[in-house]
């Protein structure tokens, strides 16, 4: 493995004739308008009315494939807020009512564009008087929404039952059910969800109760600790599952799956422990591992309650394991910790990319981490070479007015960020220095939302000793 597309050195002296600067110079100079203070991709301005709790008591209609119900959203107004606005993207809006009293609210809704629509409700006098009040909004969905992938029966393995399955990647969220859609606002988040008999429900939170009429099953669940918009998950399906409670790990899958995957439990098991390890205690209850039907490919969620796997990782092929571990991480620096808004995404992006190698090397070796550090490193030197993607996108901090979320996603080289942190552990002494801030650090803004230069700060605080 002497050819030079196996030399790590060479591509990393490739990489530093790309940033003619130092990396940490680079990139962490914040401007105010990188400071993150306005979310380029939500309308909602939480520091007049910010949403702190949502209940959804929703109805999942596989026949009109859309979803029924109604969202109750807590709102914690300042004295100067005359109008909470939530994001909409698609949302049939039937009433909006305050909770308490059952009077009507006026509302309106602007005209499209690219990120949904500005949902406004004016708030009158009785309610600007108070610091909380409750709104109850009765919706449903728009069909043929792009972000629900609705499976007909023979679409899933057994071809008896349809399969739903919700995106909640980049800004979705917003045409699932109405909120204010930015990684800024997290909030508490409860569900009644009502789907037809013989299916089971997976969503964010811990499962509360499961009743059962003749013509649906009803599932109620509840999460106190915080999390943002992004994080809710949606996944409907005729689902076994394998419960470990000694692990805390369940894994569902369509019952012709069932038994291939009892062999992913032992690797969740070591992986979990490995960053528990590294991150500190795993904060979610139950980690949910579901195993997709094979009419949907790879698919990434970014939330702490569910990992998507794909079915062909039950042939015990531990290399696509290793891709899927990806995800895990997300759970720490994603969820407990989370960006104020995409412009500083690589504190989720680039974090959980260092912590998965890390733990890479430790289940599968030195060399599968360095072979994932080439092709890394071999994706950032085509994406810093492409006079196709803008500037702006090269940047690992970008300025993301007008440009779409997916490009925050899929262009910003978060492979610059892997390796800001790895050049830092290096030069401050090693992992043995640099990981106990790394669980420090977790720990300090455990649910709480970020900018790069509240990270910044506290790096310097943590290594003061070290800086003077």
């Amino acid at each position: 493995m002497d050819h030079d597309i196996f030399n790590l050195d060479l591509y990393k002296y490739q990489m530093s004739k790309i940033f003619e600067k130092n990396i940490f110079e680079e990139e962490i100079q914040i401007s105010p308008l990188k400071s993150g203070h306005v979310d380029p991709y939500s309308y909602a301005k939480p520091d007049h009315a910010a949403v702190t709790s949502i209940y959804l008591d929703i109805n999942v209609d596989f026949d009109q494939m859309i979803i029924r119900g109604t969202a109750i959203l807590t709102i914690r107004l300042e004295t100067w807020a005359t109008e909470v606005i939530l994001d909409n993207n698609g949302l049939i809006i039937l009433s909006v009512k305050d909770f308490d009293s059952g009077i009507g609210l006026t509302y309106y809704i602007d005209n499209y564009d690219c990120l949904g629509s500005k949902f406004t409700i004016l708030l009158p006098k009785f309610i600007i008087a108070k610091t909380e009040f409750k709104i109850q909004i009765e919706y449903k969905t728009k069909p043929n929404s792009p972000v629900f992938y609705w499976l007909m029966p023979e679409q899933t393995s057994a071809a008896t039952h349809p399969f739903l399955l919700f995106d909640n990647q980049y800004t979705h969220a917003r045409a699932m059910f109405p909120c204010q859609d930015t990684p800024s606002v997290k909030f508490n988040f409860s569900a009644k969800i009502s789907v037809p008999p013989g299916l089971k429900v997976i969503t964010s939170g811990k499962r509360k109760k499961i009743s059962m009429t003749l013509f649906q099953y009803i599932y109620e669940f509840y999460e106190t600790a915080p999390i943002p918009s992004y994080a809710v998950v949606l996944v409907v399906g005729r689902l076994r599952n394998i419960m470990t409670s000694a692990h805390r790990i369940n894994i569902l899958a369509e019952p012709e799956y069932y038994k291939q995957s009892k062999k992913m439990l032992s690797l969740i098991h070591i992986t979990l422990n490995n960053i528990n390890d590294l991150c500190g205690s795993y904060l979610w209850g139950t980690c949910n591992i579901c195993v997709l039907p094979s009419s949907i490919s790879l698919f990434e969620v970014e939330s702490p309650f569910l990992i998507l796997v794909p079915p062909t990782i039950l042939d015990g092929d531990n290399s696509l394991f290793a891709i899927v571990m990806k995800s895990i991480p997300y759970k720490w620096t994603g969820s407990i910790v989370t960006c104020t808004n995409y412009e500083d995404l690589w504190l989720n992006k680039s974090f959980s990319l260092f912590i998965w190698r890390k733990i890479v090397n430790i289940m599968f070796g030195n060399e599968v981490k360095e072979f994932l550090e080439m092709k890394g490193i071999s994706d950032l030197i085509n994406t810093m070479t492409n006079p196709w993607i803008h500037s702006e996108l090269k940047s690992l901090i970008p300025n993301l007015i007008g440009f779409l979320p997916k490009y925050a996603v899929n262009y910003v080289p978060y492979e610059k960020g892997y390796l800001l942190l790895q050049e830092i552990e290096s030069k401050i002494g090693g992992p043995t220095v640099f990981e106990p801030f790394l669980k420090s650090y977790i720990n300090k803004f455990k649910y709480q939302n970020i900018t790069t230069k509240a990270w910044k700060d506290y790096l310097y605080e943590y290594f003061s000793e070290r800086n003077k």
